[in-house]
């Protein structure tokens, strides 16, 4: 019993800071959305991150896990995904033709 509440604790730890790390980008776009421009950041560690999330919940699925005992791998990456994506978005929203042509 005390074996199953050490796993939570240290997975809600875990889900936490990756949640701060996931977060950690929001004041940057907050900057790039005030001054409508992409100024000179880049757009790869976020593709990066975006492709480790998507790694991390295909690792956690019940098709590759046993079961749903990586419940909480999926759920963060999950999430993470969505902040990842939406820095994209935003990053090419506002990024310009030349930014956005390096990438494509």
């Amino acid at each position: 019993m005390a074996d199953g509440r050490v796993r939570l604790a240290a997975g809600l730890m875990g889900n936490a800071a990756s949640l701060l790390l996931y977060a950690a980008p929001i004041l940057t776009f907050y900057r790039v959305i005030r001054k409508r421009s992409t100024e000179e950041f880049s757009c790869v560690p976020y593709i990066i991150a975006l492709w480790n999330c998507f790694l991390y919940t295909w690792y956690g699925l019940p098709v590759v896990s046993c079961g749903w005992e990586n419940f909480s791998l999926v759920t963060i990456n999950g999430l993470g995904i969505l902040l990842e994506l939406s820095f994209i978005i935003i990053y090419f929203w506002f990024a310009s033709a030349g930014g956005k042509a390096s990438y494509i």
